[in-house]
């Protein structure tokens, strides 16, 4: 007994709560199946009760009596599984929707989902509601009535229905409020079953009316029998036989008595119309049209008035505001949400989430961001719709590519993409025709264009003149004025000229701008493709640099670092990428950064693989961006030095010392604290120290970077005296030093081939080293390029001594 009371408790006691709530006993026409079920289970106790009662008395004259009770309990256990599981089976499997609490968060979603509490309404929606709640509680009529709100597409209706039926619920506990969505079911006759079953649950899960649900399905039945024809001005509904239509109303009879004697006000909010078929659109007002006769009920109706006209008109009605006006008692217009109130949204929305995922902007980036929102995305930016799709879009990519891509940009690029977006698609699939100034200096491998300026620029226009046909008419020009700002490329090819903006390839690289190919690679990859150094990885081996805490760059695993982008072929890259963001080194970060690159020197290739210069090149240029920072201070110099004493590698000393003399580098001129006479003893210790000191043999160790090791020496005596102890050990290595100096290309001939003899007069003691020469003529040389070197390097000395010889005719001279 204490098991059926406990299985049974939650059904009577709800049961006993809708007894209360209904008004008046003679609503109970027909008893429930819970009352039956209820006073069955009670009969059956009584019976078992007398039963139990008379055996007992029994079994003291027949013991055969006695089977009676086990006969009971067997009875009970075979038929209590079936009872139990045909009320599960018939219990309401409709779940109330629950209120939002008070304290859940209200941080808004940048999705386009509608909000659902008041402390989300940031466009002051809330006297709308208010004004509409008022409308529905002052109504005292018995009809029933249609309330019509009408507000475009984006406009928040959706999200204005949650804050009202969120009021009702809060202030109305006596209010039926009945939601139905009909955008939910694909399906005519789904439709027609889903909008009774859905009334019949609201108002059984609150008050006793029998058999409603019987009611209703028997309703849909009959209904989806008929057929129904749309007039000038109405919808008339053809039953077929008269006795369809008769039972149907005598069915609504059955319905509304028990809803007439409850006496309770229904809302039901009917959301999404504008988003139905035709055919589902006319059927949606015919199940309005059929129930408009129940009492007290009202139909809050959400729909964009133009779009449901366009509806009806492809529904064959010949009126549709007539129709409209037919059916709608209340037409509600929802006000429009002020510009300067969408646009705080979105730029609030923005700014919350760079604080939540921590994204800081420089002061250059927030002027870009205003300039960005201002000039070109706040015009496209309607309604609250707009501002949710892009804050999502904008939100969902710049995760994707923190770090890697300028947040600035991809906020317009988004704004591309979902309102001109035949443009967007033309960038991820033709990029060269954004971005071909640095794609044809560093990226010509990749790329399609042609060589010839004037064929480039037109065939640059011609393409971007098409793409732009594609876009809507109405955002033509937006679009252009936004690819503009973001590809200065593209805005100048459109002009017909040739970009103006070639130079600032660095500096949009410093600001990870889509307008260098890179970055917008980065974009439309979502994240670092391969063959990329991440901006990420190089953040953090600056931060690294910076808080090192000895000046030992192996500490901070620089060292490391080089060698794995060695192995990967992105050494180059990554190293130039340090000389663009060098600017956020500190002092300590640049002394370890210092000590990295010339520790890891000789390791540097001298091959340009990537469009930046070689390794070696731009580590160069890296000590020097870090040297420049301190042009006005004497610690330029103590980095150069550093640089050239510590360095592994005499040629990247001897490329240091070659870019710091003015005559290479008219920079120079203005650093006052540069030294170059300090910096070239420096090397010139290191040269004899490493060469001259142990007879090291330059030919085996150096052999294709011999002209500038010797040549920054910048000691014609000492390097000559140094060169010529080798050649008394190998004559042969003669012609292998001339011909380094033998400028030519596989293409030319050798009758075309230019011996650099200025290059040989700078670096030795040019008489000296042309006796020798001529000396061991014979054994100077191992195959013909370096006879032809050897033979055009005595021919031209020979001529220049001849010519020093001559007299000059100076009369000859002008004055």
């Amino acid at each position: 007994l204490i098991f059926l009371w406990i299985t049974f408790w939650g059904r009577i006691k709800e049961f006993g709560q809708r007894y209360a709530r209904t008004p008046a006993a003679e609503n109970l026409l027909f008893p429930d199946r819970a009352f039956w079920f209820i006073g069955s289970f009670i009969l059956v106790l009584i019976i078992y009760g007398l039963i139990e009662a008379w055996s007992w008395g029994q079994v003291l004259r027949k013991n055969w009596s006695c089977m009676v009770v086990p006969g009971v309990y067997l009875f009970i256990g075979v038929l209590l599984p079936f009872v139990i599981g045909r009320f599960r089976k018939s219990r309401r499997k409709h779940e109330d929707i629950k209120p939002l609490k008070e304290d859940e968060s209200v941080v808004q979603s940048f999705s386009d989902n509608p909000i659902e509490i008041e402390e989300q309404d940031e466009l002051g929606r809330r006297n709308f509601v208010d004004s509409m709640f008022r409308i529905i509680e002052d109504y005292k009529g018995g009809a029933s009535q249609v309330i019509g709100m009408n507000g475009g597409w984006g406009d928040g209706k959706t999200s204005v229905l949650n804050l009202l039926k969120r009021k009702f619920r809060r202030e109305r506990s006596e209010l039926i409020l009945i939601d139905f969505n009909p955008w939910y079911f694909n399906d005519e006759s789904l439709l027609v079953k889903e909008f009774f079953r859905t009334i019949a649950l609201e108002m059984r899960a609150r008050y006793l009316v029998p058999h409603l649900g019987q009611h209703m399905t028997a309703i849909v039945k009959l209904l989806q029998a008929t057929r129904a024809e749309v007039g000038p001005i109405g919808l008339s509904l053809d039953f077929g036989a008269s006795t369809t239509a008769d039972k149907i109303l005598e069915l609504k009879n059955k319905v509304r008595k028990p809803l007439k004697s409850l006496d309770k006000k229904v809302v039901m909010i009917i959301d999404d119309l504008d988003r139905l078929a035709p055919e589902e659109l006319r059927l949606a007002f015919k199940l309005i049209r059929l129930c408009g006769d129940f009492h007290r009920f009202i139909y809050v109706l959400s729909f964009d008035r133009e779009v449901i006209c366009d509806l009806l008109t492809k529904a064959k009605v010949s009126q549709p505001q007539a129709f409209l006006d037919k059916i709608i008692q209340i037409d509600i217009e929802l006000p429009e949400v002020e510009k300067k109130k969408v646009d705080s949204f979105f730029v609030g929305g923005l700014n919350r989430f760079f604080e939540d995922f921590q994204i800081s902007l420089s002061d250059a980036e927030w002027e870009r961001y205003g300039e960005l929102y201002r000039d070109h995305v706040s015009h496209k930016i309607q309604n609250l719709r707009h501002a949710k799709r892009l804050l999502a879009a904008a939100k969902s990519k710049i995760l994707e590519t923190k770090g890697e891509v300028s947040v600035v940009d991809v906020v317009g690029l988004e704004t591309l993409r979902l309102f001109a977006n035949p443009l967007w698609h033309d960038i991820s699939g033709a990029p060269e025709y954004y971005v071909f100034p640095w794609g044809l200096k560093h990226f010509l491998r990749r790329l399609k264009l042609p060589f010839e300026k004037d064929k480039r620029i037109n065939l640059a226009k011609e393409h971007l003149e098409g793409v732009l046909k594609n876009v809507d008419e109405g955002s033509r020009e937006f679009a252009q004025r936004l690819m503009t700002h973001l590809f200065p490329a593209a805005g100048d090819a459109l002009e017909g000229v040739e970009s103006s903006s070639d130079d600032l390839g660095e500096e949009f690289e410093r600001q990870q701008r889509v307008a260098h190919p890179e970055y917008l690679q980065k974009y439309l990859h979502q994240g670092v493709p391969s063959g990329i150094v991440s901006d990420v990885l190089v953040s953090d081996t600056i931060d690294n640099l910076n808080r090192a805490p000895n000046l030992d760059p192996s500490s901070t695993r620089f060292l490391e670092d080089l060698d794995n982008h060695l192995q990967n072929g992105l050494l180059e890259q990554f190293l130039w990428k340090m000389v663009v963001h060098v600017q956020r080194l500190n002092d300590r970060g640049d002394d370890v950064l210092v000590r990295g690159v010339c520790q890891y020197a000789d390791k540097l290739p001298m091959e340009d693989r990537e469009g930046h210069g070689s390794a070696m090149a731009v580590g160069r240029r890296l000590i020097y961006t870090i040297a420049n920072r301190y042009k006005d201070s004497p610690k330029i110099q103590q980095v150069l030095l550093n640089a050239i004493s510590m360095c592994k590698d005499m040629f990247f000393a001897a490329e240091l010392i070659f870019w710091c003399n003015p005559e290479h580098n008219p920079i120079i001129k203005n650093f006052e604290n540069v030294h170059l006479a300090q910096l070239t003893q420096v090397y010139k210790d290191r040269f004899k120290k490493e060469y001259v000191g142990p007879a090291k043999d330059i030919f085996l160790t150096d052999l294709q970077r011999m002209p500038r090791i010797l040549y920054q020496v910048e000691d014609p005596a000492l390097v000559t005296n140094y060169i010529l102890s080798l050649f008394d050990k190998r004559p042969a290595y003669i012609g292998k030093l001339l011909f380094l100096y033998v400028e030519t290309s596989k293409e030319l001939p050798r009758s075309h081939w230019r011996f650099g003899y200025e290059g040989v007069k700078n670096t030795f003691e040019i008489e000296r080293l042309y006796t020798y020469v001529k000396a061991h003529k014979e054994e100077a040389y191992e195959n013909d390029d370096e006879k032809w070197a050897v033979e055009k390097f005595m021919k031209i000395y020979e001529e220049r001594k001849l010519a020093k010889k001559s007299p000059v005719n100076r009369n000859s001279q002008p004055n």
